[in-house]
């Protein structure tokens, strides 16, 4: 049957691209097949002028071209979506053209609201059983998306174009991380931060939901800086605010790369940018006044299948 047709999402990111690929299963959680990552790093790759280099855009078509074929072998229904770094290309259509012709897969460019609903339906796919006030951060390479829900309804959404690879481009360097920039750093944090608050006025959330790659890479580093089983289960782990500030500062007085790297349950792959994206985490927690933030493991991607299943069910019905 159609509603059993293996789900294949890509995720063009401005740090790496994802393939997913889910089975459905009946009334739960779709099983994961594979997944798939690479660090094409379009948010670097953007230059003076607001493009995306050639270079980059060919190394994009390349992985997605492969991400095509497993889909393919799978009998998968494909969807695509392109985040920060797409969009605030000044050549965003050509990058989809480039990917369609070259690759075979129609990609959708989404703003930065339909991005944090998105989240929203991952989360809620991905951790059922919780129709309470949430409050979701989703921290990419290159924009951040806050959305507040309630069950299903939607009721306050922010998006900024603050991500981990841009706030360690534009703002930390390289390491090592002086006392003074990382201080700086904070301050225009929650500066630029303390606006998105306001669309969430009057909202009380019960929970505070983290999810993306950042958030998972320091839910690893808090599982071996506690000495838990490294194989510990990070989804819905809860990492509260001294245990960030915690990884924080680990991170930031790693005076080398080599440094970096020794740090227990580090990701070599996102070593260089994982300061600046859990400075974000950090600067959120500060204006939300989030004690504690819950780590999901499901977000954008999950979000998408739970798109295609819903829309399968409708023509179903």
């Amino acid at each position: 049957m159609i509603l059993d047709r293996p789900i294949a999402v890509i995720d063009i990111g401005s740090n790496s691209v994802h393939l997913m690929l889910l089975q459905p299963v009946p009334d739960g959680l779709p099983r994961l097949v594979r997944k798939v990552k690479d660090y094409v790093r379009l948010r670097a790759a953007i230059d003076d002028s607001g493009a995306l280099s050639e270079e980059a855009i060919s190394r994009a078509a390349l992985v997605i071209a492969e991400f095509r074929r497993i889909a393919d072998d799978a009998d998968a229904e494909v969807r695509a979506v392109a985040t920060a770094a797409v969009r605030g290309a000044r050549n965003r259509r050509h990058f989809v053209e480039r990917i369609r012709d070259d690759a075979g897969v129609e990609v959708e460019v989404i703003d930065g609201r339909r991005e944090a609903a998105l989240v929203y339906q991952g989360v809620r796919l991905g951790m059922p059983g919780f129709d309470g006030a949430q409050l979701c951060a989703d921290v990419g390479g290159g924009s951040t998306e806050v959305l507040h829900g309630r069950g299903d309804e939607v009721q306050a959404i922010a998006s900024v174009d603050i991500g981990a690879v841009g706030l360690t481009r534009d703002r930390l360097g390289d390491v090592p991380v002086s006392a003074v920039r990382l201080e700086t750093t904070r301050v225009w944090l929650r500066e630029a931060l303390a606006r998105v608050v306001l669309p969430f006025d009057g909202l009380a959330p019960e929970r505070w939901i983290a999810t993306s790659g950042t958030i998972q890479r320091l839910a690893r580093m808090h599982v071996a800086a506690t000495g838990l089983d490294p194989d510990t289960p990070i989804d819905g782990i809860t990492i509260d605010r001294l245990a960030l500030d915690a990884l924080v500062d680990a991170l930031a007085a790693a005076d080398t790369t080599e440094a970096r790297l020794r740090l227990p349950g580090i990701d070599p792959d996102r070593a260089d940018i994982l300061l600046g994206g859990a400075l974000v985490f950090e600067a959120l927690a500060d204006v939300f006044a989030i004690p504690a933030w819950t780590v999901s493991m499901a977000g954008l991607r999950m979000g998408l299948a739970a798109e295609v299943l819903r829309r399968r069910r409708a023509r179903a019905a």
